[in-house]
């Protein structure tokens, strides 16, 4: 046997088939025993007849090996089922036993009597017998039209059985009435409904049943149409049949007060269907009209399209009347790697199916398409359906595209970067680590990326950077302040780095990345540059010190040749033969006198023009600006050019190194004298400031009346290299502009607006309560 075909009929068709049969064997042992009761199950005046019993067992064997599809099996056990029905027709129209009765006449001797045909089938069982043989026949072909025949054969035997079955346990009509012909008995019944079930539950698909299965609102209008369609005629067949049965009631009455309920029950059965239908068609209406606007394409086995939606016309361009009956990949030029056979047999193996692909639009553009295609449910003979639905990813792709190029950029320029780069969690786990990072602390990404970060410095620092971590960076993806530390290299060298720290929140984890620079080269190249501006500013004072030389030499021979005087008058007054011992201690003393003013005025040189150390201190302005005054101006000098000094009665003390203050004073005030040098017309003038500004801070100003800065030179004072003297080298003013930038404070130039320039400049000033603490 076909096992498979049977197995897939499921065990509805098996069970009520053989609950047919088990009913005829009883009937028949009834009568072999010679006990009419068992044969009609407690009524021994209305049992199934031993040729009945045996015709339907045989219809139950033909119809369990027709389920099996055993089809010379089904054959050969409904050729008896149709001579036994032959021979009944036969018996009943010669009112003469047949062979077949003659048979059975040891069987049924007792029930035979007072029954002209008491071991043959009645009319109706006989009807039965036929309708049943002849479904088994029909449901031996798979077909869909003869599936629904079978089906409605034995939807008629059911509605039938009941009628017939219920009649005489009811009390409807009697056993030895008129309507005896027209009954079954309860194991007939029975029985006939059992194989009736086993058709109709073997070939449900094709059939009304298969409606039974519906979800949604048509399933449950169905199922409820199923119970007053099949219940309703039976209750009104009974019931009319109970009617003509009592006495007094006219047969014509019965009848049209049957149809009449016949029709209402027909009339409300279908305007409650048809209402519930109605609202859920109109519902599936819309959302048939919704998923329309999706781009689904239905199509056959081989491709070809059979249903074009509205979204697929507003993707690809394509009016359905266009795409329908061409092949989708063909109209589409559809590139992916699967083809359409591979993706059948992989929905056929699996249901359903996902891949990405690049299909073109009518004028040419291209877009990437993520199709989903997956069976419809179809009936097992006919031909599948595939549904395919489309998702542009264009976008998402172009999209990634673009990331990808901007994470392979962001990589190069991370592997190419100066500086390096170090991303770090939360925990201060290492997450990764780029080539310039290797190549600074010597060791291998590889080796790095899951340890801890704290191991690139050393221990005394690592406690510094954990203290940092949350306080220096922020959550908006700038970099921290920059901090001094020290790194550690794999061969235990340590140098100096700057660190800066941005942070940035990825989902709930928070990554730092940390900038770190080598400042080795960095920080010798200032050292140096702090030893050349020692250097510049010593060769700036020797500079002016040049120009003072010869004022200087005047300075020093006035004191020198007094001194001299003095000592040879002294010389003198000692040669006499009476000497004044009084007169000539004083002249020594006058000498000795000249002798420490030159001395003061050589060391005062020495200590402008020395490089020593940078000194800050609490100096008075007074005794700054006048020290300045002295190494700039020789006593001609300052008989020839008036000089002023205006100073803050408030701001007596500044915070400052004097000896560079003094230069910066030094060289304005030669550049004052240098510019009114040649003026016959009027008597030079300089005048010197000093004023609070706020912020703890003094200016001090010198002023001249002389032509003032060329606008060449205002545009940039402090430009080097750039001066109106003949000789000069013009570094003067920027190396004064460096110095006060050293003291914290500012430099500017300008023309007074009466004639003149005023170069002014601030430096920290201490109050009274600083200089007494």
């Amino acid at each position: 046997m076909d096992s498979r075909n049977g197995l897939n009929a499921g065990w509805v068709p098996h069970v009520c088939a053989l609950t047919a049969l088990a009913c005829c064997l009883i009937a028949l042992a009834g009568w072999a025993t010679g006990q009419p009761g068992i044969a009609g199950f407690g009524h021994p005046s209305y049992p199934m007849r031993p040729l009945t019993a045996a015709g339907f067992g045989l219809v139950a064997l033909a119809l369990i090996a027709a389920i099996w599809r055993q089809r010379a099996i089904t054959l050969v056990l409904m050729l008896p089922v149709v001579l036994i029905a032959a021979g009944v027709a036969l018996d009943y129209a010669g009112n003469a036993p047949t062979i077949a009765d003659r048979l059975l006449l040891s069987i049924g001797r007792t029930a035979r009597q007072g029954h002209p045909h008491g071991t043959l089938p009645g009319p109706m069982p006989i009807a039965m017998m036929i309708l049943l043989a002849v479904a088994t026949l029909l449901a031996l072909r798979e077909v869909s039209r003869r599936s629904k025949i079978v089906v409605m054969i034995a939807s008629l035997v059911l509605g039938v059985t009941i009628i017939a079955g219920l009649a005489v346990p009811l009390g409807i009509v009697a056993i030895s009435g008129p309507g005896q012909h027209v009954t079954l008995s309860l194991p007939l019944a029975i029985t006939t409904a059992s194989l009736a079930l086993a058709l109709i539950g073997w070939r449900h698909h094709n059939g009304w049943p298969g409606l039974l299965s519906a979800q949604g609102v048509e399933g449950r209008t169905l199922r409820t149409i199923f119970v007053l369609v099949l219940v309703a005629p039976a209750v009104l067949g009974l019931g009319g049949l109970w009617a003509a049965s009592l006495p007094g009631i006219a047969p014509e009455l019965v009848e049209m007060v049957e149809a009449g309920a016949h029709v209402l029950v027909s009339a409300a059965v279908l305007f409650w269907a048809w209402s519930r239908i109605s609202r859920e068609n109109n519902a599936r209406w819309a959302v048939t009209r919704a998923l329309d606007s999706a781009p689904i394409v239905l199509t056959d086995a081989e491709g070809r399209i059979l249903h074009w939606s509205k979204g697929c016309e507003n993707l690809y361009l394509w009016d359905a009347g266009e795409a329908v009956g061409r092949l989708k990949h063909d109209l589409l030029a559809t590139t992916i790697d699967q083809d359409w056979p591979a993706m059948m047999a992989e929905i056929t193996r699996t249901g359903a199916c996902e891949r990405e692909m690049v299909e073109q639009r009518r004028d040419g553009t291209r877009l990437h398409i993520l199709e989903k295609a997956q069976l419809l449910p179809v009936r097992a003979q006919d031909a599948p359906l595939v549904v395919l639905s489309m998702t542009d990813i264009t976008e998402r792709e172009r999209r990634a595209a673009a990331l990808a190029a901007r994470e392979s950029e962001l990589g190069s320029i991370l592997e190419t970067a100066p500086d390096a780069m170090i991303a770090i969690d939360d925990r201060n786990v290492i997450r990764s680590f780029n080539a310039t990072a290797e190549r600074m602390f010597g060791r291998p990404a590889g080796e790095m990326v899951g340890q801890d970060f704290r191991a690139l410095m050393p221990e005394r620092f690592r406690g510094q950077f954990d203290a940092g971590l949350a306080g220096d960076a922020d959550t908006g993806g700038e970099r921290s302040r920059l901090r001094s530390l020290v790194g550690l290299r794999s061969d235990g060298t340590e140098f100096p780095i700057e660190l800066a720290l941005g942070a940035a929140e990825v989902g709930e984890e928070r990554i730092f990345t940390a900038f770190i620079r080598d400042v080795t080269d960095k920080l010798a190249a200032q050292e140096r540059h702090a030893e050349l501006r020692d250097e510049l500013l010593h060769v700036s004072r020797l500079s002016a010190m040049g120009e003072m030389a010869a004022g200087l030499a005047h300075e020093l021979n006035q004191p020198l040749a007094a001194a001299t005087n003095f000592l040879g008058a002294a010389e003198m007054l000692l040669a006499a033969d009476a000497p004044d011992s009084g007169k000539a201690a004083d002249l020594v003393r006058m000498a000795s006198a000249q002798t420490l003013r030159a001395g003061e005025i050589i060391q005062r040189l020495r200590t402008f023009v020395s490089k020593g150390d940078v000194e800050v201190h609490a100096e008075p302005i007074v005794d700054v600006i006048a020290g300045a005054v002295s190494l700039s101006l020789t006593s001609v000098e300052q008989q020839k050019i008036g000089i002023r000094y205006e100073p803050d009665a408030m701001h007596r003390t500044i915070l400052a190194d004097r000896v560079q203050i003094q230069q910066v004073l030094v060289n304005l005030i030669r550049n004052a004298v240098d510019a009114q040098r040649d003026r016959p017309d009027a008597r030079p003038e300089i005048l010197l400031t000093s004023r609070g500004v706020g912020d703890g801070m003094v200016e001090i100003a010198v002023s001249d009346n002389g032509p003032g800065i060329p606008e060449e030179i205002l545009g940039s004072p402090y430009k080097p290299f750039n001066s109106t003297k003949p000789n000069g080298m013009g570094i003067g003013l920027s190396i004064c502009r460096r110095i006060v930038e050293f003291h914290g404070g500012t430099m500017h130039a300008e023309n007074r607006p009466e004639g003149g320039a005023r170069i002014r400049f601030t430096v920290p000033a201490i109050g009274n309560a600083e200089l007494a603490a």
